[in-house]
């Protein structure tokens, strides 16, 4: 088990509503329950974007279904402006475009990018791989259609919290697999990468391995998807010509291991990935980037290194 840290005190409140919030019975209420729970947690601790960042509304007409996306801009920033495709966390099973307003418009604004943030089905409605396809029709989508919305797909990358994360790291795999679209980076927030892991964190506020086992419960429509290296990342056999990744791990997290392994894995096949620590900081810290000093800094150092990446 790894040692537990200390937590941040000026995250302690966000904290304890967390593990008040997502406690032990939380995945045995009805869907329709956990929803509304997680939609009243993010909305106790959701504060307005930046006043300096323009946002887009887009609906993409696709075969038997519509992709709601949103972009966000600096407002005064020139175009074309390179972009980050982002998916948002909730355990595959909440959240949306509302729910991750603010961590989307200050990204844009730290990494100077277009941030199109993309509204997937939710399981277990939609299983898997319903929400990656999402992701990937709307990172596609940027090169056949973006220019004229000032998109520059020539400097492009995806990235994602939790969730989101696994989604930006499996996009990741299908671009290089596929041989396009070509990213600059993926950038990875505590993303959850692989089915169970043996390294236990001690302390991990309104997230215990249990949780993660529910959440997949619910978003695999088969056993043998919790073994496909798309849903579950570091399964992967061969992490070579991946893009530079900038991975974000929160201390008191139990999805730490798959961040800290991920890094690892990627620096083992010659994929240049940098390991940003967040000290002090539970699972879901986006939350509070406006209450907690540190975790503004931790997003702070990921968007700027994303904006570095962008314009390699």
């Amino acid at each position: 088990m790894m040692a537990a840290g200390v937590l941040d005190p000026e995250i302690a409140v966000f904290a304890a509503d967390q593990d008040r919030t997502f406690d032990a019975d939380f995945y045995a209420r009805p869907i329709a329950e956990q929803r509304s729970r997680y939609e009243a947690f993010w909305r106790r601790f959701n504060a307005p974007r930046p006043s300096d960042i323009a946002v887009e509304e887009v609906l993409l007409h696709l075969p038997g279904r519509d992709l709601a996306l949103r972009i966000y801009r600096p407002a005064a920033a020139p175009r074309p402006l390179p972009v980050i495709v982002y998916c948002h966390g909730g355990s595959w099973m909440f959240g949306g475009l509302d729910s991750h307003d603010l961590p989307t418009a200050r990204l844009a604004g730290i990494a100077q990018a277009a941030v199109v943030a993309v509204d997937y089905r939710l399981a277990p409605e939609h299983k898997y791989p319903a929400a990656l396809i999402d992701a990937w029709d709307a990172l596609n989508w940027v090169p056949t259609a973006g220019a004229e919305r000032g998109l520059d797909a020539r400097h492009l990358a995806v990235a994602g919290d939790s969730a989101g994360g696994a989604l930006a790291a499996g996009m990741a795999l299908l671009a290089r697999d596929r041989g396009g679209p070509r990213l600059c980076a993926q950038g990875l927030i505590y993303p959850a990468l692989r089915p169970s892991r043996d390294e236990a964190v001690a302390c991990s506020p309104g997230l215990d391995e249990a949780a993660v086992t529910d959440a997949l419960s619910s978003y695999f429509a088969r056993p043998q998807d919790a073994r496909d290296p798309y849903a579950m990342p570091l399964l992967a056999e061969n992490f070579a010509g991946l893009p530079p990744a900038i991975i974000c791990g929160a201390e008191l997290d139990v999805l730490l291991p798959d961040a800290k392994d991920y890094a690892a894995a990627l620096a083992r096949a010659g994929v240049p990935s940098r390991l940003i620590m967040a000290e002090g900081l539970p699972h879901t810290f986006l939350r509070a980037l406006h209450l907690c000093g540190a975790a503004a800094r931790a997003f702070e150092e990921f968007g700027r290194d994303m904006s570095r990446l962008l314009r390699v």
